[in-house]
């Protein structure tokens, strides 16, 4: 595989009818964080398709893998809202499916272990976490006593997994399901690990939430897929598989939670969440061509506004920050077009990104430390889903901050 690929058919149905709901243009890697200012960094396309056969949103281009995630930056448990949110995750897992000390769990894309790490605080459970960032990997196996597994989860690798291990009575995927551009290769994988009566919980950003709040900034080029139920559940069906319950999150701005499990275990009923969710995409009419051309309309009208006010904020002769520089940063601030000329720095709580530079725009990222030390009359909470958190967390910041997402304001 080159270091870019773009697809001509659906990565869940195949079909060839894909048409552009919006084009960004080149764009950073989400993750390169480059050390030095004048390092170069590699664009690529960023292309939202929508499918007209089964409605499946998803980006035009694919990135290599290896390229994206070998050697990583982004480290859960730097973040203490995604620690609690784990802690619960673990906690209502183990009283909902775990009822005995026997049971195998297993975890997708575990990166540096902060769920693998609850899991053993409340469970003796076998647990086994497979990870591909070798260095995200490498902390993970020094923390925790799981078995950690530096490879790609596919089909390929869960034969390995069940030939060592046996059969899994829980699976977990976490934020990942949408970095996979093989969904086939994964799902074949998840099945033939999965136990009879095993569940597979996964986690991911919702399609229905990011369009009505106008989350544009999780496009990036890990996330190659963009979820919505229908067009999920009829391709887990094609694979004997079967979503029995769904739980919203407020996590990363609006999540879904889904339960699924084998089509011929009859150890978990299907709940009415499931189509409660089904009916509330139909209502919003979710999957039609006139839903995704108002939210590109509305993109535009955030735009603007926050233009408008940053243009008034350096008429003021005032200075302006952001803080957060997750992964999201690389096309919010390209969108948004925020440079080093307009944002003094953007403030970061990782360690690993801290000394380095924005992806794109090569913004300086500094700790709080320096935030506190030189701080701006204004800052722009651009980890927009943690503005709650952050605001409450910096009381002695004397300036204002802004949350630009999902509508402007000022605090």
């Amino acid at each position: 595989m080159n270091n870019c690929d773009t697809i001509k058919s659906c990565r869940l149905c195949k079909s060839e009818h894909l048409n552009t709901v919006i084009s960004f243009g080149p764009t950073a890697l989400a993750n390169s964080y480059p050390i030095k200012k004048m390092d170069k960094e590699e664009l690529f396309d960023l292309t939202v398709l929508k499918c007209s056969n089964c409605g499946h949103v998803q980006l035009k281009e694919t990135v290599s893998p290896e390229k994206l995630f070998s050697n990583y930056l982004y480290a859960s448990s730097d973040s203490p809202a995604l620690v609690n949110h784990f802690k619960e995750f673990a906690q209502s897992i183990k009283d909902n499916f775990i009822d005995n000390d026997h049971c195998k769990i297993l975890e997708i894309g575990c990166n540096d272990g902060v769920l693998l790490k609850e899991f053993e605080a409340i469970t003796k459970s076998k647990l086994i976490g497979v990870e591909p960032a070798k260095n995200i990997a490498a902390v993970a196996k020094k923390r925790l006593k799981a078995e950690i597994i530096s490879d790609f989860f596919n089909e390929e690798t869960s034969e390995n997994i069940k030939n060592k291990f046996g059969s899994m009575n829980i699976i977990c995927a976490n934020n990942v399901f949408a970095h996979v551009a093989d969904i086939d290769s994964l799902i074949k994988g998840i099945y033939n690990c999965l136990d009879r009566d095993g569940v597979f919980i996964f986690e991911n950003a919702y399609l229905l939430d990011t369009i009505k709040g106008l989350y544009f900034d999780q496009v990036y080029h890990e996330h190659l897929q963009y979820y919505g139920i229908i067009p999920l559940r009829k391709f887990l069906k094609s694979y004997k598989m079967d979503i029995f319950n769904i739980e919203k999150s407020n996590i990363q701005g609006g999540s879904f939670r889904i339960f699924v499990k084998k089509e011929d275990s009859t150890k978990h009923a299907i709940t009415s969440k499931v189509q409660e969710f089904i009916s509330n995409e139909l209502d919003y009419k979710l999957y039609s061509d006139a839903t995704f051309e108002n939210f590109v309309s509305k993109l535009e009208d955030l735009k603007l506004n926050l233009k408008d006010l940053i243009d008034k904020i350096i008429k003021e002769n005032k200075t302006i920050s952001c803080y957060g520089c997750p992964a999201k940063f690389a096309l919010f601030s390209k969108f948004f077009d925020l440079d080093d000329n307009i944002i003094k720095y953007v403030v970061d709580d990782s360690p690993l990104k801290q000394n380095r530079f924005s992806p794109g725009k090569k913004i300086q990222i500094v700790g709080r430390k320096y935030f506190y030390d030189n701080p701006t009359d204004y800052c722009i909470i651009s980890v927009w889903n943690m503005a709650e958190a952050i605001v409450k967390n910096n009381k002695d910041y004397q300036g204002k901050f802004i949350i630009p997402m999902p509508e402007l304001k000022i605090i």
